[in-house]
Protein backbone atom coordinates (compact mmCIF):
# COMPACT_ATOMS: atom_id res chain seq x y z
CA UNK A 1 0.00 0.00 0.00
CA UNK A 2 1.54 3.31 -1.05
CA UNK A 3 1.62 6.44 1.10
CA UNK A 4 -1.12 8.27 -0.81
CA UNK A 5 -3.62 5.44 -0.39
CA UNK A 6 -2.67 4.97 3.27
CA UNK A 7 -3.19 8.68 3.90
CA UNK A 8 -6.60 8.67 2.19
CA UNK A 9 -7.78 5.67 4.23
CA UNK A 10 -6.59 7.27 7.49
CA UNK A 11 -8.41 10.49 6.61
CA UNK A 12 -11.52 8.47 5.84
CA UNK A 13 -11.44 6.85 9.28
CA UNK A 14 -11.13 10.26 10.92
CA UNK A 15 -14.05 11.61 8.87
CA UNK A 16 -16.21 8.67 9.93
CA UNK A 17 -15.27 9.11 13.60
CA UNK A 18 -16.17 12.80 13.51
CA UNK A 19 -19.31 12.04 11.40
CA UNK A 20 -18.22 14.62 8.85
CA UNK A 21 -20.29 13.51 5.83
CA UNK A 22 -18.95 16.18 3.46
CA UNK A 23 -15.36 15.21 4.23
CA UNK A 24 -16.26 11.54 3.88
CA UNK A 25 -17.79 12.23 0.47
CA UNK A 26 -14.72 14.15 -0.65
CA UNK A 27 -12.41 11.29 0.38
CA UNK A 28 -14.61 8.70 -1.38
CA UNK A 29 -14.18 10.72 -4.59
CA UNK A 30 -10.42 10.82 -4.04
CA UNK A 31 -10.33 7.05 -3.51
CA UNK A 32 -12.46 6.53 -6.61
CA UNK A 33 -10.10 8.65 -8.72
CA UNK A 34 -7.06 6.94 -7.19
CA UNK A 35 -8.21 3.45 -8.22
CA UNK A 36 -9.63 4.65 -11.54
CA UNK A 37 -6.28 6.14 -12.57
CA UNK A 38 -4.59 2.86 -11.67
CA UNK A 39 -7.02 0.95 -13.92
CA UNK A 40 -8.48 -0.78 -10.85
CA UNK A 41 -12.01 -0.32 -12.09
CA UNK A 42 -13.81 -2.78 -9.77
CA UNK A 43 -12.30 -1.06 -6.73
CA UNK A 44 -13.23 2.30 -8.24
CA UNK A 45 -16.83 1.10 -8.60
CA UNK A 46 -16.85 0.08 -4.93
CA UNK A 47 -16.18 3.68 -3.87
CA UNK A 48 -18.65 5.00 -6.42
CA UNK A 49 -21.30 2.80 -4.78
CA UNK A 50 -20.38 4.30 -1.39
CA UNK A 51 -20.79 7.80 -2.85
CA UNK A 52 -24.20 6.77 -4.19
CA UNK A 53 -25.25 5.47 -0.76
CA UNK A 54 -24.13 8.73 0.85
CA UNK A 55 -25.56 11.17 -1.70
CA UNK A 56 -27.70 9.89 -4.56
CA UNK A 57 -27.90 13.22 -6.40
CA UNK A 58 -24.15 13.90 -6.32
CA UNK A 59 -22.90 15.83 -9.37
CA UNK A 60 -21.38 13.64 -12.13
CA UNK A 61 -22.19 10.45 -10.19
CA UNK A 62 -24.21 8.79 -12.96
CA UNK A 63 -21.73 10.02 -15.58
CA UNK A 64 -18.91 8.21 -13.77
CA UNK A 65 -21.04 5.07 -13.54
CA UNK A 66 -21.56 5.34 -17.30
CA UNK A 67 -17.84 5.82 -17.88
CA UNK A 68 -16.93 2.83 -15.71
CA UNK A 69 -19.44 0.51 -17.35
CA UNK A 70 -18.24 1.64 -20.79
CA UNK A 71 -14.67 0.68 -19.92
CA UNK A 72 -15.84 -2.62 -18.41
CA UNK A 73 -17.63 -3.38 -21.70
CA UNK A 74 -21.17 -3.34 -20.30
CA UNK A 75 -22.57 -0.81 -22.77
CA UNK A 76 -26.21 -1.45 -21.86
CA UNK A 77 -25.61 -0.43 -18.24
CA UNK A 78 -23.44 2.47 -19.38
CA UNK A 79 -26.23 3.86 -21.59
CA UNK A 80 -28.72 3.52 -18.73
CA UNK A 81 -26.60 5.59 -16.32
CA UNK A 82 -25.68 8.21 -18.91
CA UNK A 83 -29.36 8.74 -19.69
CA UNK A 84 -30.00 9.17 -15.94
CA UNK A 85 -27.20 11.75 -15.80
CA UNK A 86 -28.69 13.70 -18.71
CA UNK A 87 -32.15 13.51 -17.18
CA UNK A 88 -30.79 15.18 -14.04
CA UNK A 89 -28.34 17.52 -15.82
CA UNK A 90 -29.14 18.10 -19.47
CA UNK A 91 -26.13 20.40 -19.88
CA UNK A 92 -23.56 17.69 -19.08
CA UNK A 93 -21.53 17.78 -22.31
CA UNK A 94 -19.27 14.86 -21.35
CA UNK A 95 -22.27 12.57 -20.78
CA UNK A 96 -23.79 13.58 -24.14
CA UNK A 97 -20.53 12.88 -25.99
CA UNK A 98 -20.00 9.49 -24.34
CA UNK A 99 -23.62 8.44 -24.88
CA UNK A 100 -23.31 9.36 -28.56
CA UNK A 101 -20.19 7.21 -28.90
CA UNK A 102 -21.73 4.08 -27.33
CA UNK A 103 -25.22 4.36 -28.82
CA UNK A 104 -25.90 1.51 -31.25
CA UNK A 105 -26.04 2.87 -34.82
CA UNK A 106 -26.91 -0.44 -36.51
CA UNK A 107 -28.35 -3.70 -35.17
CA UNK A 108 -26.96 -5.92 -37.90
CA UNK A 109 -23.21 -5.54 -38.67
CA UNK A 110 -23.43 -6.73 -42.27
CA UNK A 111 -20.16 -5.01 -43.27
CA UNK A 112 -18.06 -7.24 -41.00
CA UNK A 113 -19.85 -10.38 -42.16
CA UNK A 114 -19.49 -9.47 -45.86
CA UNK A 115 -15.75 -8.85 -45.48
CA UNK A 116 -15.33 -12.16 -43.65
CA UNK A 117 -17.24 -14.08 -46.33
CA UNK A 118 -15.16 -12.49 -49.11
CA UNK A 119 -11.94 -13.34 -47.23
CA UNK A 120 -13.12 -16.92 -46.71
CA UNK A 121 -14.13 -17.45 -50.35
CA UNK A 122 -10.83 -15.93 -51.53
CA UNK A 123 -8.82 -18.18 -49.22
CA UNK A 124 -10.65 -21.33 -50.36
CA UNK A 125 -10.34 -20.33 -54.03
CA UNK A 126 -6.63 -19.47 -53.88
CA UNK A 127 -5.78 -22.64 -51.93
CA UNK A 128 -7.78 -24.85 -54.25
CA UNK A 129 -4.73 -24.83 -56.57
CA UNK A 130 -2.76 -28.03 -56.19
CA UNK A 131 0.53 -26.19 -56.13
CA UNK A 132 0.30 -22.77 -54.53
CA UNK A 133 3.41 -20.81 -55.46
CA UNK A 134 4.83 -17.30 -55.62
CA UNK A 135 3.59 -16.65 -59.19
CA UNK A 136 -0.02 -17.49 -58.26
CA UNK A 137 0.11 -15.26 -55.18
CA UNK A 138 1.61 -12.47 -57.27
CA UNK A 139 -1.56 -12.41 -59.42
CA UNK A 140 -3.55 -11.13 -56.45
CA UNK A 141 -0.95 -9.15 -54.49
CA UNK A 142 -0.06 -5.49 -54.83
CA UNK A 143 3.39 -4.22 -55.80
CA UNK A 144 4.83 -1.10 -57.40
CA UNK A 145 3.89 -1.85 -61.03
CA UNK A 146 0.61 -3.65 -60.28
CA UNK A 147 -2.90 -2.61 -61.37
CA UNK A 148 -5.89 -1.30 -59.41
CA UNK A 149 -7.30 -4.84 -59.62
CA UNK A 150 -4.27 -6.12 -57.67
CA UNK A 151 -4.67 -3.39 -55.05
CA UNK A 152 -8.30 -4.40 -54.45
CA UNK A 153 -7.68 -8.16 -54.38
CA UNK A 154 -4.64 -7.73 -52.11
CA UNK A 155 -6.78 -6.83 -49.07
CA UNK A 156 -8.90 -10.00 -49.39
CA UNK A 157 -6.17 -12.59 -50.08
CA UNK A 158 -4.01 -14.23 -47.37
CA UNK A 159 -0.85 -16.21 -47.99
CA UNK A 160 -1.20 -18.82 -45.21
CA UNK A 161 -3.76 -20.40 -42.90
CA UNK A 162 -2.25 -18.64 -39.85
CA UNK A 163 -2.37 -15.27 -41.66
CA UNK A 164 -6.03 -15.87 -42.57
CA UNK A 165 -7.08 -17.03 -39.10
CA UNK A 166 -5.35 -14.19 -37.23
CA UNK A 167 -6.76 -11.37 -39.38
CA UNK A 168 -10.27 -12.77 -39.58
CA UNK A 169 -10.45 -13.66 -35.90
CA UNK A 170 -9.74 -10.02 -35.06
CA UNK A 171 -12.15 -8.85 -37.77
CA UNK A 172 -15.01 -10.89 -36.27
CA UNK A 173 -14.18 -10.17 -32.63
CA UNK A 174 -13.90 -6.39 -32.96
CA UNK A 175 -15.63 -5.58 -36.22
CA UNK A 176 -18.93 -6.91 -34.86
CA UNK A 177 -18.61 -4.61 -31.82
CA UNK A 178 -17.37 -1.40 -33.43
CA UNK A 179 -19.64 -1.57 -36.50
CA UNK A 180 -22.71 -1.45 -34.26
CA UNK A 181 -21.37 1.70 -32.58
CA UNK A 182 -20.30 3.68 -35.65
CA UNK A 183 -22.74 2.31 -38.23
CA UNK A 184 -22.13 0.03 -41.22
CA UNK A 185 -21.46 2.78 -43.78
CA UNK A 186 -18.67 4.41 -41.75
CA UNK A 187 -17.21 1.02 -40.79
CA UNK A 188 -17.07 -0.17 -44.42
CA UNK A 189 -15.53 3.16 -45.49
CA UNK A 190 -12.77 3.07 -42.84
CA UNK A 191 -12.04 -0.64 -43.35
CA UNK A 192 -11.63 -0.29 -47.12
CA UNK A 193 -9.63 2.97 -47.07
CA UNK A 194 -7.32 1.67 -44.30
CA UNK A 195 -6.70 -1.59 -46.13
CA UNK A 196 -6.26 -0.10 -49.60
CA UNK A 197 -4.11 2.83 -48.51
CA UNK A 198 -1.96 0.64 -46.25
CA UNK A 199 -1.27 -1.89 -49.01
CA UNK A 200 -0.73 0.85 -51.60
CA UNK A 201 1.98 2.61 -49.56
CA UNK A 202 3.60 -0.71 -48.57
CA UNK A 203 3.63 -1.74 -52.26
CA UNK A 204 5.64 1.36 -53.20
CA UNK A 205 8.66 -0.11 -51.42
CA UNK A 206 10.97 -1.59 -54.12
CA UNK A 207 10.91 -5.38 -54.49
CA UNK A 208 7.93 -5.69 -52.18
CA UNK A 209 4.60 -7.40 -52.75
CA UNK A 210 1.82 -7.19 -50.17
CA UNK A 211 -1.12 -9.43 -49.32
CA UNK A 212 -3.71 -9.44 -46.56
CA UNK A 213 -6.16 -7.32 -44.61
CA UNK A 214 -3.66 -6.26 -41.92
CA UNK A 215 -3.91 -2.56 -42.83
CA UNK A 216 -7.71 -2.75 -42.54
CA UNK A 217 -7.43 -4.65 -39.23
CA UNK A 218 -5.15 -1.95 -37.82
CA UNK A 219 -7.72 0.57 -39.10
CA UNK A 220 -10.28 -1.13 -36.79
CA UNK A 221 -7.85 -0.73 -33.88
CA UNK A 222 -7.55 2.94 -34.87
CA UNK A 223 -11.33 3.37 -34.53
CA UNK A 224 -11.28 1.86 -31.04
CA UNK A 225 -8.32 3.99 -29.96
CA UNK A 226 -10.25 7.15 -30.77
CA UNK A 227 -13.65 6.14 -29.40
CA UNK A 228 -13.02 3.85 -26.43
CA UNK A 229 -9.48 2.46 -26.09
CA UNK A 230 -9.99 1.12 -22.56
CA UNK A 231 -13.25 -0.74 -23.19
CA UNK A 232 -12.90 -4.33 -22.00
CA UNK A 233 -13.84 -7.22 -24.25
CA UNK A 234 -13.78 -10.97 -23.74
CA UNK A 235 -10.93 -12.55 -25.69
CA UNK A 236 -12.31 -15.78 -27.22
CA UNK A 237 -15.12 -15.53 -24.68
CA UNK A 238 -12.73 -16.28 -21.81
CA UNK A 239 -10.24 -13.57 -20.82
CA UNK A 240 -11.52 -10.02 -20.26
CA UNK A 241 -8.99 -7.47 -21.52
CA UNK A 242 -9.07 -3.83 -22.61
CA UNK A 243 -8.67 -2.94 -26.30
CA UNK A 244 -5.59 -0.87 -25.39
CA UNK A 245 -3.73 -3.81 -23.85
CA UNK A 246 -4.94 -6.19 -26.55
CA UNK A 247 -3.66 -3.89 -29.30
CA UNK A 248 -0.30 -3.60 -27.52
CA UNK A 249 -0.15 -7.39 -27.11
CA UNK A 250 -1.07 -7.96 -30.76
CA UNK A 251 1.60 -5.48 -31.87
CA UNK A 252 4.30 -7.12 -29.73
CA UNK A 253 3.40 -10.70 -30.78
CA UNK A 254 3.34 -9.70 -34.46
CA UNK A 255 6.81 -8.23 -34.35
CA UNK A 256 8.33 -10.89 -32.10
CA UNK A 257 7.04 -13.43 -34.63
CA UNK A 258 8.84 -11.40 -37.31
CA UNK A 259 12.12 -11.53 -35.34
CA UNK A 260 12.13 -15.31 -34.93
CA UNK A 261 10.39 -16.52 -38.10
CA UNK A 262 11.28 -13.77 -40.62
CA UNK A 263 7.66 -13.48 -41.83
CA UNK A 264 8.16 -10.21 -43.77
CA UNK A 265 5.57 -8.31 -41.75
CA UNK A 266 4.12 -5.28 -43.54
CA UNK A 267 5.05 -2.61 -40.98
CA UNK A 268 4.17 0.27 -43.29
CA UNK A 269 0.76 -1.20 -44.10
CA UNK A 270 0.07 -1.60 -40.35
CA UNK A 271 1.04 1.97 -39.54
CA UNK A 272 -0.84 3.53 -42.48
CA UNK A 273 -3.94 1.46 -41.69
CA UNK A 274 -3.79 2.44 -38.03
CA UNK A 275 -3.17 6.11 -38.92
CA UNK A 276 -6.11 6.08 -41.39
CA UNK A 277 -8.49 4.56 -38.84
CA UNK A 278 -7.42 7.16 -36.26
CA UNK A 279 -7.63 10.07 -38.70
CA UNK A 280 -11.05 9.36 -40.25
CA UNK A 281 -12.63 8.55 -36.87
CA UNK A 282 -11.23 11.76 -35.34
CA UNK A 283 -12.74 13.75 -38.23
CA UNK A 284 -16.16 12.23 -37.54
CA UNK A 285 -15.97 12.49 -33.72
CA UNK A 286 -14.46 15.97 -33.36
CA UNK A 287 -14.57 15.93 -29.55
CA UNK A 288 -12.10 12.99 -29.63
CA UNK A 289 -9.49 14.63 -31.87
CA UNK A 290 -6.89 14.94 -29.09
CA UNK A 291 -6.74 11.14 -29.00
CA UNK A 292 -5.41 11.14 -32.58
CA UNK A 293 -2.05 12.65 -31.61
CA UNK A 294 -1.92 10.64 -28.39
CA UNK A 295 -2.08 7.27 -30.16
CA UNK A 296 0.27 8.27 -32.97
CA UNK A 297 2.86 8.94 -30.25
CA UNK A 298 2.03 5.61 -28.63
CA UNK A 299 2.45 3.67 -31.89
CA UNK A 300 5.82 5.35 -32.52
CA UNK A 301 6.84 4.39 -28.97
CA UNK A 302 5.92 0.75 -29.58
CA UNK A 303 7.75 0.71 -32.90
CA UNK A 304 10.91 2.14 -31.32
CA UNK A 305 10.62 -0.52 -28.62
CA UNK A 306 10.52 -3.17 -31.35
CA UNK A 307 13.51 -1.57 -33.09
CA UNK A 308 15.46 -1.60 -29.81
CA UNK A 309 14.87 -5.37 -29.51
CA UNK A 310 16.07 -5.82 -33.10
CA UNK A 311 19.22 -3.80 -32.27
CA UNK A 312 19.86 -6.01 -29.26
CA UNK A 313 19.65 -9.13 -31.42
CA UNK A 314 22.05 -7.57 -33.93
CA UNK A 315 24.36 -6.40 -31.11
CA UNK A 316 23.91 -2.71 -31.96
CA UNK A 317 24.09 -1.72 -28.31
CA UNK A 318 24.24 2.07 -28.73
CA UNK A 319 21.17 2.06 -31.00
CA UNK A 320 19.46 -0.27 -28.50
CA UNK A 321 19.94 2.23 -25.65
CA UNK A 322 18.89 5.15 -27.87
CA UNK A 323 15.65 3.43 -28.98
CA UNK A 324 14.79 2.25 -25.47
CA UNK A 325 15.12 5.79 -24.11
CA UNK A 326 12.99 7.36 -26.83
CA UNK A 327 10.33 4.62 -26.82
CA UNK A 328 10.05 4.99 -23.03
CA UNK A 329 9.63 8.76 -23.39
CA UNK A 330 6.85 8.37 -25.99
CA UNK A 331 4.99 5.74 -23.96
CA UNK A 332 5.41 7.76 -20.73
CA UNK A 333 3.91 10.85 -22.41
CA UNK A 334 0.90 8.81 -23.54
CA UNK A 335 0.37 7.27 -20.10
CA UNK A 336 0.73 10.63 -18.36
CA UNK A 337 -1.74 12.28 -20.72
CA UNK A 338 -4.16 9.35 -20.41
CA UNK A 339 -4.23 9.50 -16.61
CA UNK A 340 -4.93 13.23 -16.70
CA UNK A 341 -7.50 13.27 -19.48
CA UNK A 342 -9.37 9.95 -19.62
CA UNK A 343 -12.40 11.53 -17.94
Amino acid sequence: MDEKLKSLLNNLENAKLTKNKNKELEIYWSLYNYHFNKNEYNKAKYYLDLIYNLKKDEKDLFYNYGLLYTILGNLEEARKYLKKELKNRKSNKKAKELLNVITVKTNFPYGTLIFFIINLISFIFINSFQELNFIQLLKYSYYKQASIFNLITSIFVHYSLLHFILNNLILLMFGLIIEKLIGSKIFILIYLISGLLGNFVQGLVPQTFVLGASGAIFGIFGIFMILNPFMKVRLLGILKISIFYLFSLFFIITYIYEIFFKSNTSYISHFIGFFTGLFITSLIYKDKQNNFFLWILFYIGLFLLYESIMCLFKKFYLEFVFNIIFSSIFIFIVEYYRRRNIK
